[in-house]
């Protein structure tokens, strides 16, 4: 079997387009089970063979809980900055109407 004239950067980026995700620190790639077709599998495979890359299959259940995950922890962080910006304007609200009580009692 001859080798085709791939490029790394191409075959990851016309996959990235796929139900592929890569993972570039350690060089792994997950894919989806029963996903791909002949063509996207080559192309798989030129990244394990010749380009030093790892994969991965695994079901989509596992995908579902992965991106549940993210949202969750997405949401936590917004509800903590929210959190967070409202309890510092809480805090300058109420330094503020110190502040103006106290520069009232003087020039009264």
């Amino acid at each position: 079997m001859a080798k085709k004239h791939y490029d790394e950067a191409r075959v990851i980026r016309e996959l990235s387009r796929l139900n592929v995700n890569f993972n570039y620190a350690n060089h792994l790639i997950k894919i989806i089970k029963d996903s791909l077709g002949i063509r996207s599998l080559g192309k798989i495979d030129f990244l394990i063979n010749y380009c030093g890359w790892h994969a991965i299959r695994i079901d989509m259940s596992e995908v579902m809980k992965e991106r549940q995950f993210a949202a969750a922890e997405r949401r936590e962080a917004k509800r903590n900055a929210k959190r967070k910006s409202n309890s510092n304007n809480f805090i300058k609200v109420t330094m503020n109407l110190k502040l103006n009580k106290h520069n009232k009692s003087k020039h009264a």
